[in-house]
Protein backbone atom coordinates (compact mmCIF):
# COMPACT_ATOMS: atom_id res chain seq x y z
CA UNK A 1 0.00 0.00 0.00
CA UNK A 2 2.81 2.41 0.87
CA UNK A 3 4.59 1.66 -2.42
CA UNK A 4 1.45 2.57 -4.36
CA UNK A 5 1.19 5.85 -2.45
CA UNK A 6 4.88 6.58 -3.07
CA UNK A 7 4.38 5.99 -6.80
CA UNK A 8 1.39 8.36 -6.81
CA UNK A 9 3.36 11.09 -5.03
CA UNK A 10 6.33 10.61 -7.36
CA UNK A 11 4.03 10.89 -10.40
CA UNK A 12 2.41 14.07 -9.04
CA UNK A 13 5.85 15.63 -8.50
CA UNK A 14 6.92 14.62 -12.01
CA UNK A 15 3.83 16.30 -13.47
CA UNK A 16 4.49 19.43 -11.39
CA UNK A 17 8.08 19.58 -12.71
CA UNK A 18 6.89 19.16 -16.29
CA UNK A 19 4.29 21.90 -15.81
CA UNK A 20 6.74 24.32 -14.22
CA UNK A 21 9.39 23.72 -16.87
CA UNK A 22 6.86 24.14 -19.67
CA UNK A 23 5.69 27.44 -18.20
CA UNK A 24 9.34 28.54 -18.00
CA UNK A 25 9.65 27.80 -21.72
CA UNK A 26 11.74 24.61 -21.64
CA UNK A 27 11.61 23.35 -25.26
CA UNK A 28 13.28 20.04 -24.39
CA UNK A 29 10.53 19.08 -21.92
CA UNK A 30 7.92 20.14 -24.47
CA UNK A 31 9.49 17.84 -27.07
CA UNK A 32 9.82 15.01 -24.55
CA UNK A 33 6.15 15.25 -23.66
CA UNK A 34 5.04 15.42 -27.30
CA UNK A 35 7.24 12.44 -28.18
CA UNK A 36 6.14 10.31 -25.24
CA UNK A 37 2.42 11.06 -25.80
CA UNK A 38 1.85 10.46 -29.54
CA UNK A 39 -1.84 11.45 -29.55
CA UNK A 40 -1.37 14.70 -27.63
CA UNK A 41 -3.16 17.80 -28.89
CA UNK A 42 -0.09 19.99 -29.39
CA UNK A 43 -2.08 23.11 -30.18
CA UNK A 44 -4.08 22.79 -26.96
CA UNK A 45 -0.88 22.16 -25.00
CA UNK A 46 0.68 25.34 -26.42
CA UNK A 47 -2.46 27.34 -25.59
CA UNK A 48 -2.41 26.13 -21.99
CA UNK A 49 1.28 26.97 -21.66
CA UNK A 50 0.80 30.49 -23.06
CA UNK A 51 -2.19 31.14 -20.79
CA UNK A 52 -0.25 29.92 -17.74
CA UNK A 53 2.75 32.09 -18.69
CA UNK A 54 0.49 35.12 -19.04
CA UNK A 55 -1.12 34.47 -15.65
CA UNK A 56 2.30 34.16 -14.03
CA UNK A 57 3.51 37.42 -15.62
CA UNK A 58 0.38 39.25 -14.43
CA UNK A 59 0.48 37.66 -10.95
CA UNK A 60 -3.01 36.24 -11.43
CA UNK A 61 -4.36 33.06 -9.82
CA UNK A 62 -2.93 29.96 -11.45
CA UNK A 63 -6.11 28.61 -13.09
CA UNK A 64 -4.37 27.84 -16.38
CA UNK A 65 -1.44 26.23 -14.57
CA UNK A 66 -3.93 23.90 -12.87
CA UNK A 67 -5.53 23.13 -16.25
CA UNK A 68 -2.08 22.45 -17.70
CA UNK A 69 -1.31 20.10 -14.79
CA UNK A 70 -4.54 18.20 -15.41
CA UNK A 71 -3.88 17.99 -19.13
CA UNK A 72 -0.36 16.63 -18.61
CA UNK A 73 -1.63 14.11 -16.04
CA UNK A 74 -4.36 12.97 -18.41
CA UNK A 75 -1.92 12.54 -21.31
CA UNK A 76 0.58 10.58 -19.21
CA UNK A 77 -2.17 8.33 -17.83
CA UNK A 78 -3.22 7.48 -21.38
CA UNK A 79 0.32 6.17 -21.96
CA UNK A 80 0.36 3.90 -18.87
Amino acid sequence: MQNRNDQYVHRQHQIERYRDLLIEGDKQIFQTLVTSCPGIDVQHLRQLIRAAQKEREENKPAASARKLFGFIREQLELQD
